[in-house]
This record gives structure tokens, sequence and C-alpha cells, in this order.
């Protein structure tokens, strides 16, 4: 990716992005390496980072930039983005989406040698919930963030278990942080965590 064209901005962050890997009509430039993403994908580069590849390119048929983060054992999969070929849900979404968003962090704080870090952070949908939190506990200068929901039918809860993948500190684990009714809620992290949190105007944030 040319480092001269990245100048701060926003960095858009979604678990579907059309046309690299679709579920809804959701567009953004951050999303996880799924097969049928990097399939399309066009001239791909590479960087490090502590949690996985990350390989940069531009959106089919546009020049806006896209990183997709290449964790192959999480998203290289068959079958859904979120569902496997027999329309379970993959047990280890929360592992998953949490590895997202720990990538995302990285990105957003300047921690990769990608040579940018935007102002802004726009994350979408329960998949990407635990990254304003990740980002208001990092402790370091860190962008503002928007959480906006698409689809509150699906709030991403998870047993307390998965609690150690987040990568956040245990003061969040409480009815006033991240736990719902003894569990793990990801949307909940965003709505809490973040600096605005928002709705498409299909979902109603006070139900």
């Amino acid at each position: 990716m040319d480092k001269a064209r990245l100048s701060p901005g926003i960095l858009f962050v979604s678990a579907a992005v059309f046309p690299l890997a679709k579920t809804g009509g959701l567009a953004r430039i951050m999303l996880p390496g799924y097969s049928q993403a990097l399939d399309l994908a066009r001239d791909l580069n590479t960087v490090d980072s502590p949690e996985g590849r990350l390989l940069t390119d531009r959106m089919p048929d546009s020049d806006v930039p896209v990183i997709l983060f290449d964790a192959p054992a999480l998203f290289r999969r068959s079958g859904g983005l979120y569902q496997d070929a027999g329309g379970q849900e993959w047990p280890d979404n929360d592992h998953r989406f949490a590895a997202l968003n720990r990538a995302v962090a990285l990105v957003a704080l300047g921690g990769t040698t990608l040579g940018w870090r935007p102002e802004i952070v726009h994350a979408n949908d329960w998949h990407t919930g635990t990254l304003p939190a990740l980002l208001h506990y990092s402790g370091q200068p860190r962008p503002k963030t928007v959480f906006t929901i698409h689809n509150l039918a699906f709030q991403g809860n998870f047993p307390l278990t998965a609690f150690p993948y987040l990568g956040l500190p245990t003061e969040v684990l409480s009815p006033d942080g991240i736990e719902f009714y003894k569990q793990i809620s990801f949307i909940k992290a965003g709505i809490r965590y973040s600096d605005q949190p928002t709705n498409d105007g299909q979902s109603d944030l006070r139900a």
C-alpha cells in the first residue's frame, strides 16, 4: 500500500465488505481475510503484526485502501462467514472476532509498520464490539470511536470463558461493563465504550 496516499482519516471496520465478503449490504475497509476476500484481491502486500499478517490492497473497481487480517486458522474456512456448511455457528466466533479486534486496535494505535494511524475508527455490529473497549483501555493516545449497529437482533453474546481472548482488563467484566446476564456481550461493549454509538435507522438502541 502506498504510504503517501494514507493521510489520516477514518478506518472502517466490519465483518462483511461487499464485494470481498457479503452477508448484507455493508461496505467497509478493514475485515478478516476470508477465502472469498483473498480470491478477489488483486495486488496484495504483506505487513507483519503481532496478531498475524495484514494484507493490504485496494477495493475492486475503486482506489479505496483495504486491509485484510490474514489468520488462516480463524477465517479461511468453507461455509459462511459466521456459520459452517451445515448452518451452525462456528463455535469459536468469540475467538475469531476478538482476534480481529485486537489486530485492528494495533493498526489504530500505530502499532504496525503500515505507517498510518486513523483519526476516527468506525466499528460495525457485534463482530467489532470489543474494539472501542480495547482502544478505551489502551493507555495510549487513540482515535475517536464510532460504533454502528445494523442489526440489534445479533448481539454477540458468549460464555464468560471467552473473556481471556478479548485482551481487556478484568474491571470490564461487570454489569457496568461488558457482562450481560452472566455472559459477555460484544455489542454491549461497543455501546458502552465507543465515543459515539449509532444505528443505521433500523435498530433501536433503546431496546
